[in-house]
């Protein structure tokens, strides 16, 4: 019974799939069948009931598992317009769950769900274009639909217009155009939390009761305030030396750790961000010199820096926000730093 709520958090698994690109086989956000269960003995009377319902037919939740039976509600559910409900029923179709696998029938659905801003539907569209699966294979349409999903904030669709790009399928091969794609994709995922600090949602006073930290004066770069850890045993972390928090409107905006630095201490730092589901932008670890690599995720851009003549590494995590302002000072530093030295000639 645990397998299967579990499973109800998820939606019918699709199997259409190639070596690169990708199906959706989530819910949407629209998704209602975290609801209370409708009973069998009640009468349905929305769509968001008939949607329920199948669905403890499909996953055999309270009822004997019955794929005919959660078809037909389904597709009750998809005549009063719930746009999730084609979407599975395109997917029991591409499948074959109790009927016969039709993809004529799965692209229908899908249509209509995505007339109605579905936007796993509306990726799954793309992948039948781009397989060719109960049409002929045409990289144009599957693009077209690829980019109204990611328009719709698909990250699916992110991934695989990132891959298309990048391998040059149906279009000019275009590295920058795939890393724009594949960065998107990135931030739609979930900030990183080093040490269980939430950057861009903890606030100074959230911060400040969970964490022993001291003020030590405002931000080199922003107008913002500095902490800095008082107990770096409360985030267990071998090696850790400094913990320097950044804040801006009472806001976390950056955190920079540092890390005592040995043989092994910037390759077990970069290993780890690399089991991360961050994508990296950028790396350069030559076997002597400066060591340096960037990821993102979340909006976030992470950095691992171990410069050779330094004692020390450094990792840092801050928000896009945060970095354009950053950079921004920074230049505008440099250029007086130039006028001044220009006018002492």
């Amino acid at each position: 019974m645990l397998k299967l709520k579990i499973l109800k958090k998820y939606l019918i698994i699709l199997v259409i799939f190639s070596s690169f690109v990708s199906c959706d086989n989530d819910k949407d956000s629209n998704d209602t069948s975290n609801n209370t269960q409708i009973k069998t003995q009640q009468k349905p009377k929305t769509a968001t009931d008939y949607f329920n319902l199948a669905n403890d037919y499909y996953f055999g939740e309270g009822v004997k598992q019955d794929y005919a039976t959660a078809i037909k509600y389904y597709e009750k559910a998809a005549e009063l317009g719930n746009s999730t409900a084609m979407y599975n029923l395109g997917i029991i179709y591409a499948n074959g769950q109790g009927v016969k696998q039709d993809y004529a029938t799965t692209i229908k659905y899908y249509e209509k769900a995505a007339e109605l801003g579905n936007s796993k539907a509306t990726n799954n569209l793309g992948a039948m274009y781009y397989n060719g699966q109960g049409v002929k294979q045409d990289y144009a349409t599957a693009i077209k639909y690829y980019e109204k999903a990611a328009e719709l904030g698909n990250a699916t669709a992110m991934n695989n217009l990132g891959n298309i790009y990048k391998y040059g399928r149906g279009v000019k091969q275009d590295y920058k155009k795939a890393e724009e794609y594949y960065i998107k994709e990135a931030n739609t995922k979930i900030a990183p939390k080093p040490f269980g600090i939430a950057i861009n949602t903890m606030n100074l006073k959230e911060f400040l009761d969970k964490y022993e930290a001291k003020y030590i004066g405002e931000d080199d770069y922003t107008d913002g305030k500095k902490y800095v850890s008082t107990n770096l045993s409360q985030f267990n972390f071998n090696g850790l030396t400094k913990v320097t928090v950044i804040f801006n409107n009472e806001i976390i905006s950056a955190v920079v750790a540092e890390f005592q630095k040995d043989t092994d201490s910037f390759s077990y730092l970069y290993d780890n961000l690399m089991e991360k589901d961050y994508y990296k932008i950028s790396s350069k670890i030559p076997f002597v010199g400066d060591k340096y690599a960037k990821f993102i995720s979340g909006s976030v851009f992470v950095e691992l820096i171990a410069n050779h003549l330094s004692h020390s590494v450094y990792l840092t995590y801050e928000t896009q926000a945060y970095s354009i302002q950053r950079y921004a000072n920074m230049l505008k530093k440099k250029f007086k730093q130039l006028e001044h030295e220009k006018d002492s000639l």
